[in-house]
């Protein structure tokens, strides 16, 4: 079966090292914030993204929302968290590899 993406559709990304690193960058922790409020550092209107650390290796669902030549698409990748990832100008892979997508496993 030859499936072509589009918007909408949902496939599933493999994190590689720099979209982990990424994530995790841009990542806090309740008593981070809490210490920082404490401490009077925390910057007034700050948004905080919260959630469990990912890894190279880890796999999102994702939602296609714009698609480019060649199967390259533009992913809200879904986490496990209060934040979404914007991964950009992807290429799909025939099977799970770091830093592509694909489809799900159908049942």
């Amino acid at each position: 079966m030859n499936l072509t993406p589009t918007p909408g559709r949902i496939v599933l990304l493999v994190l590689n090292t720099s979209q982990a690193e990424e994530i995790n960058r841009r990542r806090t922790t309740g008593s981070e914030i809490h210490h920082k409020l404490e401490a009077g550092t925390w910057p007034a209107g700050a948004q905080a993204h919260i959630g469990n650390v990912v890894q190279a290796g880890d796999t999102y669902p994702a939602i296609v929302v714009r698609c480019w030549a060649e199967n390259r698409v533009n992913l809200q990748v879904l986490l496990d968290g209060t934040d979404t990832y914007w991964a950009t100008t992807i290429s799909e892979s025939m099977v799970p590899n770091p830093g592509f997508w694909h489809w799900p496993p159908h049942l």
